[in-house]
């Protein structure tokens, strides 16, 4: 890719992404950057394994929008600031230690994307969470003092009780649902 780029003018960096338009030739006429896309899921865990001797490997336990959950390992963690290697001399702002099994990184909404490698890069910090245990399509309200109000952007996680997760996007979406023992929402408004 680099002797391709060059051809054009361009410099290819490594580690990078790129979709190369190359002409009958080979030679490459464009060369385009990909960027990852940003998208949300739910952190029900994070772990630390390993040790201080071997080096420590970050994990976060995720469901996705299609209501699946995985164990994912995290190569960068957002800290409030910018994105910084959990456990790295840039990690000024305890990651490390918030991600060895603390609960203040669970149960909340993360924006994350993946990497080529497998890894994630997961900022924990966004967006806001909100706990309900009822659902109903007809009625956007979700708690009993109406103060927060779901739209069609709304983004429901429930446990169901087989421990299994579903998903949904909009209150219209959303099953009506009573006596949920578990259920967050992102993007609700609040009075």
């Amino acid at each position: 890719a680099a002797n391709a780029a060059s051809k054009v003018g361009m410099t290819a960096s490594t580690g990078s992404n790129y979709d190369l338009y190359i002409d009958q030739f080979g030679n490459a006429l464009y060369a385009e950057s990909k960027t990852a896309t940003t998208q949300l899921a739910f952190a029900l865990a994070t772990s630390r394994d390993g040790s201080a001797l071997s080096g420590y490997e970050y994990s976060a336990q995720l469901v996705f929008a299609d209501g699946t959950t995985k164990w994912v390992k995290l190569n960068k963690v957002h800290n409030g600031t910018s994105f910084v290697v959990p456990g790295s001399a840039a990690d000024t702002t305890g990651v490390a230690a918030d991600l060895a099994g603390n609960s203040a990184d669970k149960n909340k909404f993360v924006e994350y994307t993946a990497n080529d490698d497998g890894t994630y890069n997961v900022k924990f910090n966004a967006p806001t969470t909100s706990s309900i245990t009822a659902i109903s399509p007809d009625s956007p309200t979700l708690d009993s003092t109406h103060s927060i109000i779901a739209n069609s952007k709304t983004v429901f996680v429930v446990k169901q009780s087989d421990g299994s997760y579903k998903t949904f996007t909009g209150i219209k979406n959303a099953p009506k649902m009573t006596s949920i023992t578990t259920a967050y929402v992102d993007g609700a408004i609040a009075k």
